[in-house]
């Protein structure tokens, strides 16, 4: 997709439609954590973003290099370097609409006139907005956008990018939420997880395994598993803590690299101690977390009011509106730790 966009771009070749498309997206501005440098993602040290960014940028790069190899001649016909590649992944990261087929495969859309609307946060959160629809006429599938209320003509327009962290906001389309309370997914070492590993996934799920890759040095076999956990602004509902906790009493079972049998399991989970167990290792991973930070809650609440104020005043892509981005990121998964802190705590306390 991001060749086929330069390639429409750099001749203007195709159907009217897409070259009218491919022009708006050339005129508009989009700026993602992609093109924040070394110094400004310092900016959210602690946070998992800054790894998350440099890891899709070495990826996007390391996919431009093979190109490079293979249709090298063909890149250079159309002046496609390395800033034209990363451009177009930026267009396709931060617009992009994907779409989950009955055969399990991805279906990955950019839509004309779809790709300019803007996220609000007082738009529903689900999964009528956007959606693929056959044609009660002719059957052809179609991109069928609904409004979740009623626009005065004229009136720009707003859905859901889903429940989205300011850090994924930020990341895909560049900008933060009000909220500083945060959804973020981090990975927790479950006694299964190999030291070192950065963790670089995202999910909408509440919480999902992440194969870690195998060591080809110890020819090691993909058996290790990472945790991530999405939590939200009141701490991590009941249910999903159980969940949490039965991954890292599995962790535990796990340790001496065989799969325990289903008695074990099942004392596991009966076992009040393994269960406190549990509860003191997802604790200590919630602390290391919150210690990771350079910079205290307390601190970031201090300075945000200033810092948000430079920013407004500031030109887009500008330092101010950087810091003041990722104080925002920061400041917002420290209040979710420290909740979730404090629910693991009290079932601690009641253990």
């Amino acid at each position: 997709m991001a060749l086929h966009i330069l390639v429409v771009r750099a001749t203007g070749s195709g159907e009217e439609y897409r070259s009218h498309h491919v022009a708006e997206l050339v005129a508009t501005e989009v700026e993602t954590l992609l093109d924040w440098g070394q110094e400004d993602l310092g900016l959210l040290a602690g946070s998992k973003w800054a790894e998350v960014a440099l890891a899709c940028k070495a990826d996007i790069e390391q996919e431009f290099s093979e190109l490079q190899e293979v249709i090298g001649d063909f890149l250079a016909r159309h002046n496609i370097g390395l800033t034209e590649f990363l451009w177009a992944q930026k267009i396709l990261i931060s617009r992009m609409v994907q779409f989950a087929m009955a055969d399990g495969s991805l279906l990955c859309v950019l839509g004309l006139g779809q790709d300019m609307f803007n996220h609000s946060p007082d738009a529903p959160c689900g999964n009528d907005d956007v959606n693929l629809e056959a044609s009660e006429r002719t059957g052809d599938q179609l991109l069928v956008i609904r409004a979740y209320r009623d626009f005065q003509a004229g009136e720009q327009a707003f859905y859901s990018y889903s429940a989205a962290s300011n850090g994924r906001l930020l990341m895909n389309a560049g900008f933060v939420s009000g909220a500083l309370y945060e959804g973020l997914a981090r990975g927790l070492d479950a006694g299964l997880q190999r030291p070192g590993c950065a963790v670089v996934a995202e999910d909408a799920r509440p919480e999902f395994l992440e194969l870690l890759p195998a060591d080809r040095e110890l020819h090691e076999e993909a058996s290790q598993a990472s945790l991530h956990v999405r939590l939200g602004a009141r701490g991590a509902p009941p249910a999903q803590l159980e969940r949490v906790l039965a991954f890292l009493r599995l962790g535990r079972l796990c340790c001496g690299g065989g799969a325990p049998s289903q008695e074990a399991l099942a004392r596991s989970d009966a076992d009040a101690g393994a269960r406190r167990g549990a509860l003191a290792q997802l604790q200590a991973s919630l602390s290391s977390l919150l210690q990771g930070y350079p910079a205290s809650l307390e601190q970031d609440e201090e300075r945000l009011p200033a810092i948000e104020a430079e920013a407004a005043a500031a030109a887009a892509g500008s330092g101010a509106r950087r810091r003041a981005a990722a104080l925002r990121v920061v400041a917002g998964e420290k209040r979710t730790l420290r909740a979730t802190l404090q629910t693991v705590g009290a079932m601690l306390e009641q253990a």
